[in-house]
């Protein structure tokens, strides 16, 4: 499971979809066509689900596979 600190999420009903967005980024296995189209994706759903903090840290690599 990935540690998310609870003040990187703005609404902490999106933490379960954010813990599987963030999965699909970083996981062993990638079932996508592109792991950039993937990427492009899961950066967009942050975006849109008002996520910044998250698609920042996700951005810098804050996040370990």
């Amino acid at each position: 499971m990935i540690y998310i600190p609870r003040d990187w999420l703005n609404n902490k009903e999106n933490e379960p979809e954010v813990r599987e967005l963030i999965s699909t980024v970083l996981g062993c296995f990638n079932f996508s066509a592109s792991k950039n189209d993937n990427e492009a994706f899961v950066k967009a759903r942050l975006k849109e689900l008002g996520e910044e903090k998250i698609l920042q840290e996700l951005s810098n690599g804050s996040f370990a596979s």
